[in-house]
């Protein structure tokens, strides 16, 4: 009889503000738009609370920046098909961009557009109501409770998959005008999306690395190009409607990491003017001027010029504002942001003549009296050595194409941020005096606003300023430790130089303290929770014991120098003491100085509080808990893991205790006498656990096996193997012999004790699992490590089955080699693989390929349809000879006999199956589904469309079906003759089903806009003209006169077909 298993899943994540892809050196932030309205109140709220969208892992997360909460979050499911299908996915974000959807003009958008890039090549594309974003409740998803999952967060609809990358997503870029998407790979491919028909356009290939950035750019309605650039130093500059490239920009000496684009207008002509700015790895930032290409002649691009950086790092982010002439550029490993404005007209019109006159005074043209220093046309240091000249002496005219970019652009100011910026985004609105807001995303998993000033000329340059710090969900370094309450209802996470306490529930930290002792950072390795109290005892690595109260937040006592060496392991646990009838709690620790201690924790002691802004103030001390060491075992080594058992009698009470010399001793605890000593590992145990009979110990080493103990004469009962790195942590799940464990290979893992044999993996860390805690009813487990956040993993009511879980962890495992060329990191040179090759790379012109490639789910989604093709024709045979016996058999007067129904369609007639399967795939992988089947199918598929046409049902995917296999199939349809009359039928049905349908929708479309803004006159009427509105009122703001008018036939006809209807 086979044992079931409950199913556990990751339901939401936690502890992460913002994350560095692995694949990228940059995090994308974006500022995401607020609702406008026409009450002030709204727009004060507006301009305070600016939000913004930042990568986080397995999420998108929206951070409001005046509270510094996470409004909501974006994450699709986990693509499975057991499960309860809305699992939280196992992917990592690496880019996003937002696009503002409109809807009308002069309306307020109601949704925003946000596209987002994953490791596995896919882009989706999320719709966010902004009804959604007045809730100030924390985004919450839960699996055991479909009504605690809140609207902000999106987990609850599947978003829009595009699929067409080998290798991770590096940018994207919407199209404003034509509601288009770019998307460019470490495959160093370029990707134009339709976001309308949610498809693929064509794919750019041209680039020999992986691509950086891309822009549209679009100067008026006959040009229409992409901009994008490369790690393998080039910039190119494609035309969207040639579908070649225009112009590749080699005067890159270095990688390509970044550009950007910026349209303002000339202050001394006052046209418009179009620049790009891009930084490479060496010191200098160049410039050129965008504008439609000449007759003659392809150059989009010409160059400016280059202003010289006073960081010698490589460029990692260029920005410009919005609104204002501001530029910044942020570098790799550097804490400081160069921010950059635009001159005047005036003043770059001076600053060119000084120039041109020194470049002329250089070259001996013009004889002055005063010697001046020479210097480079690029160099940023012509302020240096400046003569004091007059410009009425150059009588030569302003020439807009002798501008350089020295003459435009100047230090404004320079930025530096706490730790290392990752990312960066300007704030729209400006502040008084013509100054800028940024918002800068740090390497310690945190975020700052600055504000920087504009540069004036004769004034000095102005300083940024720090406003806010967003630190407060999120650990600067990876979580060495997680604990959870004696109610399930806390968790305690602990780093190096913090610690914080969350509610489980909500997912919001209630506590964040930094661990400090005399303005030194303590490293936190191990915690836990004391019962019956509202205190967590931490263990350091400087060797402190340090007890917090975390109701109030302050450190009620310090053991400095508790043990010699490192704490790496502790645990708690309560005995009833039989002399004084009181329980008394227990902490044990474990160092590297070979020592085992015991403390108990005393309700009134010293009360230790460390001033760390004043070193010479003395300490108080007031009345509290404290820990009194009681017991102490001397091991022969360090010790690593040390485990109470859970023995309810104190004479059966065990300790166990793992050292560095791979074995694992047990001790009584009331006397410390030996008891058993177990031997097997190979390598150091570092995470111990037993059951709660104490019948069977359970522990992992590093030598990546788990071996499985009895307690009653210390033998081996199995050594199981699965996890490919070592193991870290490891719980058991309360009344039962089933338990996680948790693994530097980034995942874990579900297992039967008993039956010795693996559960579930559970997937969905990007780094090393550090830490495991388990809920005491066993309703969820948490873990984190070396990425920073907190995955819950919720136990559900499917139920699991092993042999299917061995099936799909084989399919992952066929599918990961076969797409294992996808795996390319950034920085890498892509392979000589589709679009690769050196022929593309030597024309420097690039080539457009199909946007969509194929996948495993495309080629299963075309099998489908050919068993959908099959199934049908089945049906639709036996339906002709059940017609063709009841017609003989009416002739001779019998009765008449049905058709019977086929259970796999359904209950559903040929063409009605055929138009479910079709709806079922998804609109990515319909086109490259169509491809495998072959013309005889194709036929079949033709006569099933008619036969739906005639039935008005699936009009517009039938088109889209249509004109795709047509275009695909062309020679082979104009070969067969048989298809003509299909054709013919299916040229005129399509004709008039889709003029019949743009007919309504327009109708709609017009109706709904004046419904539309007769609701928006109402709202921005007065509050003191509120009148009982009647149906002719309504008819009247529509436009079309009152019901009693002679004029308003068109209503009197619209109110008669209702009454017909009715």
């Amino acid at each position: 009889m086979h044992r079931t298993h409950l199913r556990y899943e990751c339901a939401d994540t936690f502890g992460t503000c913002h994350s560095s892809p692995s694949t990228l050196s940059n995090t994308s932030v974006v500022l995401f738009p607020q609702s406008s309205s026409s009450s002030k109140s709204s727009q004060k709220s507006s301009q305070q609370s600016p939000l913004v969208l930042v990568p986080a892992l397995s999420n998108l997360n929206l951070h409001d920046l005046r509270t510094g909460t996470i409004k909501t979050k974006l994450g699709h499911r986990y693509d499975s098909q057991f499960g309860t299908q809305k699992a939280l996915n196992a992917g990592e974000a690496t880019y996003a961009a937002l696009y503002e959807e409109e809807e009308g003009e002069g309306e307020e958008a109601r949704k925003h557009m946000v596209a987002s890039g994953w490791t596995d090549g896919s882009v989706r594309v999320f719709m966010v109501d902004k009804e959604d974003l007045k809730t100030n409740d924390p985004p919450v998803n839960s699996l055991l409770d479909q009504n605690s999952t809140t609207p902000n967060y999106k987990n609850t609809e599947a978003p829009l998959t595009l699929t067409g990358h080998t290798g991770p997503i590096t940018c994207l870029s919407f199209d404003t005008k034509n509601k288009r998407l770019s998307s460019g790979g470490v495959d160093g491919a370029c990707v134009i999306w339709d976001v309308i028909s949610e498809s693929g356009l064509f794919r750019l290939t041209g680039h020999k690395a992986a691509v950086t950035n891309l822009k549209f750019y679009s100067p008026d309605v006959e040009h229409d190009y992409l901009i994008s650039s490369s790690l393998d130093g080039h910039i190119k500059i494609w035309d969207l409607k040639a579908q070649h490239c225009l112009q590749t920009i080699v005067g890159h000496r270095s990688e390509v990491w970044s550009f950007d684009t910026t349209t303002s207008l000339d202050p001394t002509t006052n046209l418009p003017r179009h620049r790009l700015t891009s930084g490479a790895s060496d010191n200098f930032l160049r410039s050129w001027s965008l504008s439609p290409p000449q007759e003659n002649t392809d150059e989009v691009a010409k160059f400016l010029g280059s202003i010289s950086r006073t960081s010698q790092e490589k460029s990692g982010v260029i920005k410009y504002h919005r609104n204002a002439g501001f530029m910044a550029a942020g570098y790799h490993a550097s804490r400081d942001v160069e921010v950059y404005c635009f001159r005047s007209g005036e003043e770059s019109k001076k600053r060119m003549k000084r120039r041109l006159r020194r470049r002329r005074e250089k070259d001996g043209k013009v004889k002055v009296s005063k010697t001046v220093k020479g210097v480079l046309e690029d160099s940023s240091s012509d302020e240096e050595g400046e003569e004091t000249t007059n410009d009425d002496d150059d009588n030569s005219e302003y020439d807009p194409n002798s501008i350089k970019t020295v003459d435009e652009l100047t230090l404004s100011c320079l930025l530096r941020a706490s730790a290392k910026v990752k990312g960066f985004e300007f704030l729209r609105n400006l502040e008084k005096g013509g100054g800028a807001r940024i918002v800068v995303a740090l390497a310690t998993n945190a975020m700052e606003v600055h504000s920087v000033g504009k540069y004036v000329e004769g004034i000095d340059t102005p300083q940024s300023k720090k406003l806010n710090t967003l630190d407060m969900y999120g650990h600067s370094s990876p979580i060495r430790s997680l604990s959870i309450s004696p109610d399930d209802t806390l968790a305690c996470s602990v780093s190096k130089g913090s610690f914080k306490i969350w509610n489980v529930e909500s997912r919001t930290c209630l506590r964040a303290l930094p661990l400090t002792k005399n303005k030194q950072t303590l490293y936190g390795l191990c915690s836990a929770f004391v019962p019956e109290t509202m205190l967590v005892v931490l263990g350091t690595k400087e060797g402190n014991l340090i007890l917090v109260d975390y109701a109030s937040g302050n450190v009620v006592s310090v053991q400095e120098n508790a043990h010699e060496g490192a704490i790496w392991s502790l645990d708690v646990t309560k005995k009833y003491d039989e002399e004084t009838g009181e329980t008394i709690v227990l902490v044990m620790t474990g160092s590297a100085d070979h020592m085992v201690k015991i403390w108990e924790v005393e309700e009134e002691g010293d009360d230790l509080s460390d001033e760390d802004e004043e070193e010479d103030e003395d300490e108080e001390k007031n009345s509290g808990p404290t820990l009194v060491h009681t017991q102490t075992l001397k091991m022969s080594d360090d010790v690593v893991s040390v485990k109470f058992s859970y023995a309810p009698e104190t004479s059966k009470l065990l300790v166990f205790v793992s050292s560095l010399d791979s074995t694992v001793k047990v001790y009584f605890q009331d006397s410390l006498k030996f008891f058993l000593s177990l031997y097997g590992h190979k390598l150091p145990a570092l995470a111990l656990d037993c059951a709660d009979d104490d019948t069977i110990l359970a522990s992992g080493g590093a030598d990546k096996t788990l071996k499985i103990w009895g307690l009653d004469f210390g033998d081996c009962h199995r050594s199981m193997h699965g996890h490919t790195e070592a193991i870290t942590g490891i719980k058991f799940v309360r009344k039962t012999h089933n338990f996680f464990s948790s693994s530097k290979d980034k995942s874990l893992r579900y297992w039967d004790a008993d039956r010795f044999e693996q559960i579930l993996l559970l997937d969905g860390h990007v780094s090393e699992v550090y830490s495991l805690a388990i809920s005491k009813s066993g309703g969820f487990v948490l873990s984190a490590g070396m990425d920073r956040q907190v995955r819950v993993w919720e136990r559900t009511h499917d139920m699991v089955f092993i042999e299917e879980e061995k099936e799909v962890a084989l399919e992952k495992m066929y599918d990961k080699i076969h797409g294992a060329r996808g795996e390319a990191k950034i920085g890498s040179k892509a392979d000589d693989g589709e679009g690769m090759d050196d022929e593309e790379g030597d024309d420097g012109f690039g080539k457009s390929e199909a946007a969509v490639k194929k996948s495993v789910l495309s080629v299963a989604a075309g099998d489908r349809i050919f068993e959908a093709i099959d199934l049908a024709d089945s049906e639709t045979q036996e339906i002709v000879a059940v017609n063709s016996t009841n017609r003989a058999r009416k002739a001779r007067g019998e009765p008449e006999i049905s058709v019977r129904s086929n259970p796999l369609m359904m209950n559903m007639d040929p063409p009605k199956y055929i138009l479910w399967v079709l709806k079922t795939i998804k609109v990515a992988d319909l086109e490259q589904a169509l491809l495998i089947l072959p013309v005889i199918k194709v036929e079949r598929l033709i006569h099933y469309m008619v036969a739906l046409l005639r039935q008005n049902a699936g009009v517009e995917l039938c088109g889209k079906v249509a004109i795709f296999l047509i275009k695909t199939h062309k020679s082979q349809i104009l070969s067969n003759h048989s298809m003509a009359g299909a054709l013919k039928d299916l040229r005129n049905l399509l004709k008039l089903k889709l003029t019949k349908q743009r007919d309504a929708l327009g109708y709609n479309l017009v109706a709904m806009k004046a419904v539309t803004r007769a609701a928006q006159e109402r709202r921005n009427a007065k509050s003191d003209m509120r009148e009982e509105v009647s149906a002719e009122d309504i008819w009247g703001n529509l436009g079309l006169g009152a019901l009693s008018q002679p004029g308003a036939e068109d209503a009197n006809a619209l109110k008669a077909k209702k009454r017909q209807r009715a």
